[in-house]
């Protein structure tokens, strides 16, 4: 999985810690000043442009607060309520200041290269942090980290999160210094909260470098410390949630390492948490715990994935794609895996087949590999998605923009092609190879090879009937200009496809008497597919039994040819 830093979510400039700066020290920026809403007296803002950026947020709860009358006896619930939904907000507020961070960094990059003049405040605020990156206030931070005193500690850790909350973090740096030890020794601190939520914050950063990095947290004993505090308040948590992911997205090692160590049962209490900033932590660090998971560790995953899955029923984008990818690595795996995902809630599947024409296009794709991943096992358990409804949605995606979704859903109808004649009998009754065959003339080749299987498949697998309609809706030339730069596997699909069709034809010749030819043969003898052909058997001269297919093959376009010469030959001496 992607790795992800925290970024500032108070707009703070790095360094503005209140601790007393020694000499070395640069003197703390003045504080931010926020302003309170004037109308629910419930959100603060560090400006007046900010809170206008959020109001269209912030607009439904400010209203509700203002019309809501609370009588005495329900004034604690109501009080739980409001902070809920004043944290939810103040968790919207951060991510917007987040993305006019983002903002701001790229006009500043963009303006540098172009030799524009940034406005003074920024030129500010690069100088600042140009000084806090400077070796001597770095030792100065660790001089503060180590001087045993809370205050200066705390401020300390602060001024390091805020550093490595930037667009360059000196994360090499302060793992250099030997600062990761420190910081997850004040994890251990459990009388100074606030301490342990900014030696969190740092270490989730310091986790989404590299894997040195990375591995210089689990060295320094951070992973049983981080899972011990995910029963501590839900901030604290929740931080330390982002962490355990990004350790997990690490390496296959890191995963195992955290696996061994009870992760998923220290997760399982949040699955069915109604935070969704929880929600967004616990399914992304999951998808990254089961991305590959061993044999060894999968009865942990199998065992909450009835509990995870269901958060298949939350609307938001980024927890239905981590879920989603969950159960792509999840059904990627062997048939029983696969079977694990089919034993859910009828509901879960439901909804996970409806994900596909979801208005995200990551949503779609990541539903879309689940999927996929599943018809790859038997014809049982490809029924079971085909049974909600499974191939219309399907068909839609064949006109999607996208062309990665394009390519995985001609994957997935190929799968779903190399079943049994009922489920070939369900792509035709759905209309699907009409929309295949369009895509050839429109899409890149490697869809097309995508398409090429569903239909070379359709022609192996399924019954007389199935072929001529196939050669009715016009497959053969479409397979052909696929067929001259196929790969080995995709070309002998091709081929048995084209062998299929024509002893279909030469099946027809006994039902209708000695005198009839083979019909589907004459699509093979236009000259343009001949040189195709050609072309192939010189390409292919060490592979004898392409060779022989194409040989077969025109031995019975030849035979048909000589027949047709024939009759037309009688029809001449009768006139």
């Amino acid at each position: 999985g992607k790795k992800r830093g925290v970024g500032e979510g108070e707009g703070e400039v790095a360094g503005s810690g209140s601790a007393s700066p020694s000499p070395t020290s640069t003197p703390p920026s003045k504080p931010v000043k926020l302003s309170i809403c004037s109308n629910c007296y419930q959100v603060k803002y560090c400006s007046r442009e900010c809170q206008k950026l959020h109001w269209k947020h912030h607009k439904p709860f400010c209203q509700s607060v203002r019309n809501t009358s609370v009588d005495s006896d329900d004034i604690y619930s109501f009080a739980e309520r409001l902070q809920e939904q004043a944290t939810e907000i103040q968790v919207q507020h951060e991510e917007l200041q987040e993305s006019l961070n983002e903002v701001i960094l790229s006009i500043s990059e963009t303006m540098e290269r172009h030799h524009i003049d940034l406005p003074p405040s920024w030129k500010k605020r690069d100088k600042q942090i140009s000084v806090l990156r400077s070796r001597a206030n770095l030792e100065d931070l660790l001089k503060r980290c180590t001087s045993g005193e809370e205050g200066a500690q705390l401020a300390a850790t602060k001024e390091c999160r805020k550093l490595l909350s930037d667009h360059k973090p000196p994360i090499g740096t302060l793992v250099e210094m030997g600062l990761v030890p420190i910081f997850v020794d004040f994890l251990n601190n459990n009388n100074n909260p606030k301490l342990q939520f900014e030696a969190a914050w740092v270490l989730t950063n310091i986790c989404s470098g590299n894997s040195d990095q990375t591995w210089a947290v689990v060295e320094a004993g951070g992973v049983p410390v981080l899972i011990r505090l995910l029963q501590s308040d839900i901030e604290l948590a929740e931080q330390c949630v982002w962490a355990l992911g990004n350790i997990a997205a690490d390496s296959l090692q890191c995963r195992d390492i955290l696996l061994d160590a009870d992760v998923v049962e220290g997760l399982r209490p949040f699955m069915t948490s109604k935070r969704i900033s929880m929600m967004k932590n616990v399914t992304w660090t999951m998808s990254n715990l089961c991305n590959g998971v061993s044999d060894r560790h999968w009865p942990k995953i199998q065992s909450v994935l009835p509990l995870f899955a269901q958060s298949l029923q939350w609307k938001d984008e980024e927890i239905l794609k981590d879920v989603c990818w969950s159960l792509s690595y999840i059904s990627g795996g062997t048939k029983e895996r696969i079977q694990s995902v089919l034993n859910l809630n009828g509901n879960i599947l439901r909804r996970l087949v409806q994900l596909l024409t979801h208005r995200s296009p990551s949503v779609q794709h990541a539903a879309l590999i689940t999927i996929g991943n599943i018809v790859t096992g038997d014809d049982g358990q490809t029924q079971v998605l085909l049974n909600l409804e499974l191939l219309p949605r399907l068909r839609k995606l064949l006109s999607h923009s996208k062309p990665s979704i394009l390519k995985d859903a001609c994957f997935t109808l190929s799968n779903i092609a190399a079943g049994n004649h009922s489920q070939i009998q369900q792509l035709v009754d759905a209309k699907v190879f009409p929309a295949l065959l369009l895509l050839f003339y429109t899409v890149s080749y490697e869809i097309k090879v995508e398409a090429t299987w569903a239909i070379a498949n359709a022609l192996s697998n399924g019954t007389d009937e199935h072929v001529r309609y196939l050669v009715h809706q016009g497959c053969i030339d479409p397979m052909a200009d696929v067929m001259v730069d196929a790969d080995i596997s995709t070309l002998e699909a091709i081929l048995e496809g084209f062998d299929h069709i024509l002893r279909v034809g030469a099946e027809d010749i006994y039902k209708r008497g000695s005198s009839h030819y083979n019909s589907f043969a004459l699509y093979f003898d236009a000259s343009p597919l001949k040189e195709k052909f050609a072309e192939v058997m010189e390409q292919c001269t060490s592979r004898p039994n392409v060779v022989r297919t194409i040989q077969r093959i025109y031995s019975m376009v030849e035979e048909a040819s000589q027949k047709i010469s024939s009759m037309e030959t009688d029809i001449e001496e009768f006139e």
